[in-house]
């Protein structure tokens, strides 16, 4: 078959479930495709092809120091438009022919992820719990989701981005739950 180059990104490089999968996935594909990982771990900076996606810029660290309830809405767009920039730099560097989402929630990384990503290559999301719908991992074992993260869960699926995209959007779950 054809060499592809796959981008897989997830919160977490090493711990949870998700992870596990995703890892899983990648070395059981790495034989045959080159595999580029991005996660939020910096323990794991050293390994082969993973990038770091964090939001590290100097106002936002000045207004996390200050910490005003107030600026908390500033600082998640400022934020969600740090992590944006620093995807779309990585994956125009890498071009994937395909990106493989996992769980980005544990690292408060923004919805709009997928979006950029579906500016580059084919997304298939690996639905791993039900936090990407209903905005909490299990409805009866986990507490219940914020009326924010079911609104920009929400406004996530309902957009024209994401329906018109020029690339194909696809949403799996590795199981039958």
């Amino acid at each position: 078959g054809d060499h592809l180059k796959i981008c897989q990104i997830q919160d977490l490089a090493k711990k949870g479930g998700a992870s596990i999968a995703a890892n899983r996935i990648s070395s059981s594909l790495g034989h045959y495709h080159e595999i580029q990982q991005i996660s939020s771990d910096f323990e794991y900076s050293d390994m082969l092809d993973n990038k770091i996606l964090v939001s590290n810029g100097r106002i936002i660290k000045l207004l996390e120091l200050i910490g005003a309830p107030s600026l908390e809405a500033i600082l998640r767009r400022l934020r969600n438009k740090d992590i944006q920039h620093q995807l779309r730099k990585i994956l125009s560097i890498s071009q994937p022919d395909i990106i493989n989402i996992h769980n980005i929630h544990s690292s408060g990384w923004p919805l709009d992820l997928i979006k950029t990503a579906l500016d580059f290559a084919p997304v298939v999301w690996t639905l791993h719990d039900c936090w990407s719908f209903l905005g909490t991992y299990y409805p009866l074992h986990s507490i219940a989701s914020t009326s924010q993260t079911l609104s920009a869960i929400d406004t996530f699926w309902q957009s024209e981005q994401v329906k018109q995209s020029h690339h194909k959007f696809s949403a799996i779950t590795p199981s039958a739950w």
